[in-house]
């Protein structure tokens, strides 16, 4: 199975800095402009399945993408960027405060009423194992948020969360990796950002 990542585009919270986690939050013209910059650059790419998470930043890029392929769009809420609990809406300096005083790392900080990244990182991969026996010979396209991306790379490519920076997605990063028939992940592009002209 070829495995295509893509995060959303840019969002009105992405742009005020804002905790999002479940919180509905539309593209910007910035971000729709990313994902038709995302559909131009998959364009040689036979995709057969396109799922995405069924939040509004997350749907609208899908939907754009999906203009140039006409696929059956398959939302998932399992394909959600992880719940931030409490701290949805809030700002991110308060979320990285109540992480410091927890004593806990990162991506083991449950913020009340939310997930933490292990959890998120957990059920990421139970979808994609159970989406590759289905598309064993497809290639997919999965349209969701970055954190989930990290944690699909962290746990497929065996990558230090301590460069968590290097591999932490911009707005409409494509990433794609393939699935081998023994179950191991192949890189074949980390983070590229189409709309950026890199």
């Amino acid at each position: 199975m070829k495995l295509i990542m893509v995060r959303h585009g840019e969002s009105d919270h992405n742009v005020n800095d804002l905790v999002q986690g479940h919180t509905p939050s539309k593209l910007t013209p910035k971000g729709k402009f990313q994902a038709k910059s995302v559909a131009n650059f998959l364009k040689t790419e036979n995709i057969n399945k396109i799922y995405s998470s069924d939040l509004t930043r997350a749907k609208e890029t899908a939907e754009i993408i999906n203009e140039s392929f006409n696929k059956d769009l398959q939302f998932f809420k399992v394909l959600r960027e992880r719940s931030f609990g409490d701290y949805e809406n809030g700002s991110f300096e308060d979320f990285h405060k109540a992480v410091a005083e927890s004593n806990k790392k990162y991506h083991q900080f449950k913020p009340k009423n939310g997930e933490s990244c292990e959890e998120k990182g957990e059920k990421m991969m139970e979808f994609i194992n159970q989406i590759s026996k289905e598309n064993e010979k497809n290639t997919v396209l999965i349209v969701t948020h970055g954190g989930n991306i990290l944690e699909v790379l962290f746990r497929g490519l065996n990558l230090s969360r301590e460069n968590y920076k290097e591999y932490n997605p911009r707005n409409c990063a494509v990433t794609i990796l393939e699935l081998g028939a023994n179950g191991k992940f192949v890189k074949n592009i980390i983070n590229k950002c189409p709309w950026s002209g890199e």
